[in-house]
């Protein structure tokens, strides 16, 4: 058995989701201990045993008792179901720091870094324990570290799991605005949202659906949204929400500013749902999202400011512009078919499930 350990629940986490999708698929027992930090979260998929304590995002070192309550959680789960799990899919660093004492039960560690937030750390724990993930092998250099050094490797990219193409829309017109949508964590500064509400707010080209979790902007945003009609917010959606009000949007928003340096190595979902929804996205300069929609002509690539976003929309009247528009939209549609429609069956369901066997064998 394989037990997941992350801060998120499954419903809330596409990542987390894949990996349960593939071991429903492949009878490949698992459990998920996992943190609903809204006490909203219902149980969709089996297994999944929740942590009930509020903690939203982005409120720091409020959630210091809940971040207590959470590591002996895990730790009474973990001794609960020791006899039954063999694998420990840690999702991010503080997990698997807090799995790393079961080595000594003779359980296997993965790690799987979603976001990186101490490369030594990461590095240190890397090297010592059964597996390690990365969404993209760029993130091996971010790590500081080389596929030689760990006993077993794989990139596991944010692809998330489309079952139709029933949001993907074969038109685009720009009659009167330029529709916008942002669905992701609300957080100041580093997102850009401040830039594009100011944007949208002032210029009556714009509109702007946006949706997400974030307790530091919610209530800036819901006041935006209730002085002006061009802003709709959504609040928390689920994952299908979330993709109607990206389909019907011209472009998707996905800012990931350097004042985070993390985000140099940013891999998100919205690439990906980008490319399957044909939509250009709106990404960050100097990022490795913002290269990857460079190389493949998938969406526009800005620095971080309020002035070169709106510049990027000054000739979108031009026949140029709207050619343009479409053959990125034809990009997007033609790399999603040809390279991630079966990366799920692939890597997720093929080769990463493999390498779960291959380490309980070990």
């Amino acid at each position: 058995m394989i037990c997941y350990i992350n801060r998120s629940t499954v419903d809330y986490d596409v990542r987390l989701q894949k990996y349960v999708q593939a071991c429903l698929e492949t009878d490949t027992p698992y459990c998920v201990v996992a943190w609903d930090r809204t006490r909203n979260c219902s149980k969709v998929y089996p297994n999944e045993y929740q942590y009930k304590a509020y903690a939203p995002y982005g409120e720091g070192l409020k959630n210091v008792i809940s971040l207590i309550g959470w590591v002996f959680y895990v730790w009474i789960m973990l001794v609960r179901k020791r006899k039954e799990y063999q694998i420990i899919h840690a999702c991010n660093l503080e997990n698997c720091i807090l799995a790393y004492p079961f080595r000594l039960l003779g359980k296997r560690i993965v790690l799987d870094i979603y976001d990186s937030v101490n490369t030594k750390r990461e590095a240190q724990i890397a090297k010592k324990i059964d597996a390690l993930i990365l969404p993209s092998n760029h993130r091996l250099k971010q790590v500081g570290i080389t596929k030689d050094c760990v006993k077993h490797y794989l990139e596991v990219e944010n692809v998330p799991i489309f079952h139709s193409n029933i949001y993907q829309k074969e038109t685009v017109d720009f009659p009167q605005n330029i529709h916008l949508a942002y669905v992701g964590v609300l957080q100041r500064n580093i997102r850009g949202l401040e830039n594009v509400l100011d944007i949208v707010f002032h210029d009556e080209r714009f509109v702007l659906d946006i949706a997400g979790t974030g307790a530091a902007m919610d209530a800036e945003i819901k006041e935006l949204a209730d002085k002006c009609p061009r802003i709709n917010y959504y609040g928390k959606v689920d994952y299908q929400q979330a993709l109607q009000i990206m389909s019907e949007a011209d472009f998707i928003v996905a800012l990931y500013y350097l004042a985070a340096k993390v985000h140099e190595y940013a891999s998100p979902n919205k690439y990906y749902e980008s490319l399957y929804l044909g939509k250009p996205i709106i990404t960050s300069k100097g990022t490795l999202v913002g290269n990857n929609v460079i190389q493949n002509d998938t969406g526009y690539v800005v620095s971080d400011t309020k002035e070169e976003f709106i510049h990027l929309f000054d000739s979108i009247s031009t026949l140029d512009f709207r050619q343009g528009y479409m053959r990125k939209k034809d990009n997007c549609l033609r790399l999603w078919k040809h390279v991630y429609s079966s990366y799920f069956d692939k890597i997720t369901k093929g080769e990463y499930i493999q390498l779960m066997r291959t380490i309980v064998k070990a």
